[in-house]
């Protein structure tokens, strides 16, 4: 198949990010012509079993050098992980890939760069959102903590009011009953002196020497 795939505007500013964005993977072959090195899709498996180790079982994908091959590889990864992951081929961009139609693998390693680079922002954003979460988790125990300090202190305060409360009303009838007391005291020492009258009385009468 001949020609070439048209890529983004961008292609020629992004070109390199994504070389080395390649690079970055460990693989089995050296990379040294992409249309050719990822043409049976074996390369492009490791790289999908790397970023998504759950979904990839390399053994599914032998190199091949056979059209056929090549196209059974393609095949297997669309069905059973590009689809998965939202990414799938359409059979004539599988048959571009497979003849090194220049810019076909291009093209879809951009879909892949892009798909990672979003799900790293958002796992970023996921992340700084449970960090909010949880500063604001760790400042509201704070507060909570603080209130329920605040109303111990509060309550003791009400505890001290009230038992001084009561202490002076004990003071004060412990007043009362001391003046009552002091007051009956009185009454009986006049009655004391009462009595010893009446009985210096008696004896001036009688003339009885008790």
């Amino acid at each position: 198949m001949s020609g070439s795939i048209k890529l983004s505007d961008d292609w020629e500013s992004n070109k390199e990010e994504l070389y080395a964005w390649i690079d970055e993977f460990e693989l089995s072959r050296p990379k040294k012509c992409l249309n050719r090195d990822f043409s049976d899709g074996v390369l492009v498996a490791e790289i999908l079993k790397i970023l998504y180790p759950r979904l990839v079982e390399l053994h599914n994908y032998a190199s091949a050098s056979s059209r056929n091959l090549k196209i059974e590889n393609w095949t297997t990864l669309n069905r059973k992980v590009l689809k998965k992951l939202k990414l799938n081929l359409k059979k004539e961009q599988i048959f571009q890939i497979v003849d090194a139609v220049p810019g076909a693998i291009e093209s879809f390693l951009m879909r892949v760069k892009k798909q990672i680079d979003l799900e790293k922002m958002e796992q970023q954003k996921d992340n700084n959102s449970d960090s909010q979460d949880s500063s604001f988790l760790d400042s509201l125990d704070e507060q909570i903590e603080s209130a329920a300090l605040l109303e111990k202190i509060q309550n003791l305060y009400k505890n001290e009011a009230k038992l001084n409360k009561t202490l002076s009303e004990k003071d004060a009838t412990i007043g009362k009953l001391e003046s009552r007391v002091k007051h009956l005291e009185e009454i009986l020492e006049l009655k004391d002196q009462r009595i010893e009258d009446l009985m210096r009385c008696a004896k001036k009468e009688n003339h009885i020497v008790f």
